[in-house]
């Protein structure tokens, strides 16, 4: 939010967000100026593409037969599905994009309008440059063109049509991106540098991966039970596909959404890094495989289907109620956020920067966060080479120097900015208590941990 707001005002803010996610980027960017920086900027977009997403997955049900009244519920009302749905972030978008990407991708196998190809290439180009995860979606282009029972010849124009659709988006955006990053920032934004941090991850040459299992599955298991059955339940019910169908599995409908989950997983496990919210990209394939194991289910054994209803509805009521207890917010509660920017208004001259990872609180304040780093994480990995970082942020040298300098008068302190900043090999953590001064302390309890917000000022 912080980068997209000043990237709309026309100042390019340091880090990664052009390069990661330019569309998301442009999009929050529009609701930030359109909203007037609205604390909900990033939500109501979020809320409106997981609307808009009801439209292409009523068109991937009836080119798959499926009951669109059953896969709408299961996107709009399931709990896990809600909860990371209106949160701010990447995922939902992405969903959004690539649930057009999977319609058009049918229509374009079963229909003759010339366009449907070039259409799905562009929702793939935009869901890559939304997200990098939605690289694994051109295994799933290709194994479906394969499986396809259709001609060669359109197949092969096909394949042109998708790459044109692609490149429509990836060329303009790499060539932005090339004037003001050069090839660093057009490495970063084709995915050849993630590309090399999984190679790495999984020649062991990097232990990287950051993920604690426990935590996360206690978290998911609160906001998002029914998700995780049908996630079990569909790769237990694939592998057992896969026996009796051998070969013929290729033809059946739950072979994509499937080979997409299976994918999907695959990606995470060899990725550096996985967050809770990443789990939001399963959401969209789950759900309709979801909508694939009630039509199977309900051909089969009415008395089953009535069994796995009154699971889901069980496990939807606990997640209703433990979210009413105890409400998954993000990184940050709204009202710490709000009691945040009063005190940096009351306290930090609108000129002078912040050190914070926090870049929420500035976003809604105004303020500039030093050298206008919102996502110093960059500093913590140590996979991403000396020329990528610098062709971002300033050098990790300069950093330390200035907060032992004290060049950097403000501090907000949370969980991300201890990480990033304070808890490297050079261990500065001591400094805060040695050349800051506590101003206040706000509490931020965020329903996955407390993540308290704290304003120092230097010594």
């Amino acid at each position: 939010m912080y980068d997209a707001k000043w990237i709309a005002s026309g100042q390019l803010t340091k880090g990664d967000a052009l390069t990661k996610t330019p569309i998301s980027v442009f999009i929050f960017g529009l609701s930030v100026l359109l909203t007037k920086q609205s604390l909900y900027a990033a939500r109501m977009v979020s809320i409106l593409a997981s609307i808009l997403t009801l439209f292409p997955l009523v068109i991937i049900c009836r080119e798959l037969r499926l009951n669109k009244y059953v896969v709408s519920f299961v996107w709009i009302l399931f709990a896990g599905a809600v909860t990371f749905q209106i949160l701010g972030q990447t995922e939902t978008l992405s969903s959004l994009f690539a649930a057009f990407m999977f319609a058009f991708f049918l229509k374009s196998l079963n229909a003759r309008t010339k366009w449907n190809g070039w259409i799905t290439g562009l929702f793939f180009g935009l869901a890559f440059a939304t997200r990098k995860s939605n690289a694994i979606l051109l295994f799933f282009l290709i194994a479906g063109l394969c499986i396809a029972a259709i001609a060669k010849e359109k197949k092969y124009k096909l394949i042109k049509d998708y790459i044109l659709g692609f490149m429509t988006v990836i060329i303009p955006l790499s060539f932005m991106i090339s004037v003001f990053y050069g090839w660093n920032g057009i490495k970063e934004f084709i995915g050849i540098g993630y590309g090399n941090i999984v190679i790495k991850t999984i020649n062991g040459t990097e232990n990287i991966w950051n993920f604690n299992f426990v935590d996360s599955l206690k978290a998911l298991t609160r906001i998002a039970s029914s998700f995780i059955v049908i996630y079990l339940f569909s790769l237990i019910y694939g592998i057992s596909l896969i026996f009796q169908e051998g070969k013929r599995i290729f033809r059946n409908k739950f072979f994509l959404p499937l080979l997409w989950i299976i994918s999907l997983t695959f990606f995470y496990a060899v990725s550096p890094i996985f967050l809770v919210d990443y789990a939001a990209d399963f959401l969209l394939p789950l759900t309709l495989l979801a909508g694939m194991i009630f039509e199977e289910i309900k051909a089969n054994s009415s008395r089953m289907l009535k069994v796995v209803v009154t699971i889901i509805i069980v496990l939807n009521v606990f997640n209703y109620y433990s979210l009413w207890k105890k409400p998954w917010t993000g990184m940050f509660e709204a009202s710490a956020i709000r009691e945040s920017a009063r005190e940096l208004l009351k306290t930090i001259p609108s000129k002078e920067p912040i050190l914070t990872a926090a870049a929420i609180v500035p976003y809604y304040s105004g303020h500039h966060i030093y050298e206008d780093v919102s996502h110093p994480l960059w500093y913590r990995y140590s996979f991403v080479d000396k020329k990528t970082l610098e062709a971002y942020l300033p050098s990790k040298e300069t950093v330390v120097n200035e907060i032992k300098s004290g060049k950097t008068k403000w501090l907000l302190l949370d969980h991300l900015t201890d990480y990033a900043y304070f808890r490297g090999k050079e261990n500065l953590i001591d400094l805060v208590s040695k050349n800051w001064e506590l101003v206040t302390v706000i509490e931020n309890e965020t329903g996955f941990r407390s993540n308290p917000l704290t304003v120092y000022k230097r010594k």
